[in-house]
């Protein structure tokens, strides 16, 4: 079965036809898809720090309605969105939030992925070294240190 590094290649080379020897898809090219990508990440988080105020509850029924009018059922959507509360709602917007979150930083762990594979770094092995490096410097105890690129 191909790792995740060999199927993030050949998904790159094979679907979005961006050969990593290619000059176009340079290094620079890549941070710049990660910084893209964290630039969503900042912007999602700053609206959970916000938090679910008027305009952000008026988008959300607004998505809610966008959806329910495409699937075929606006008139039972909008019935069930009028009577929903307002902690139910805001529940759900929360819970919306953090899968755009988790998608965005899988964008972000996707591009880092790349880079690295493009300058031949094992990014794993390198995340391990360094996470141990950075826990030996703080002497902390040896649950704090990763034995193998498995636990990841």
């Amino acid at each position: 079965m191909p790792s995740f590094v060999e199927l993030n290649l050949k998904r790159c080379v094979e679907g979005f036809e961006q050969g990593l020897d290619d000059p176009k898809f340079n290094d620079l090219y890549y941070i710049a898809c990660i910084m893209q990508e964290l630039g969503e990440v900042a912007a999602i988080k700053t609206k959970l720090i916000r938090g679910f105020n008027k305009r952000e509850e008026k988008k959300f029924r607004a998505k809610i309605l966008r959806i329910a009018k495409e699937n075929g059922n606006l008139e039972s959507e909008t019935k069930i969105l009028n009577e929903t509360s307002h902690e139910l709602l805001e529940s759900m917007w929360r819970t919306s939030k953090l899968m755009d979150l988790a998608d965005e930083l899988a964008d972000v762990n996707i591009y880092l992925n790349l880079l690295a594979t493009r300058n031949h770094i094992d990014l794993k092995y390198y995340t391990l070294h360094k996470f141990n490096e950075v826990s030996k410097e703080m002497e902390l105890g040896p649950e704090f240190f990763l034995k193998s690129i498995n636990q990841f």
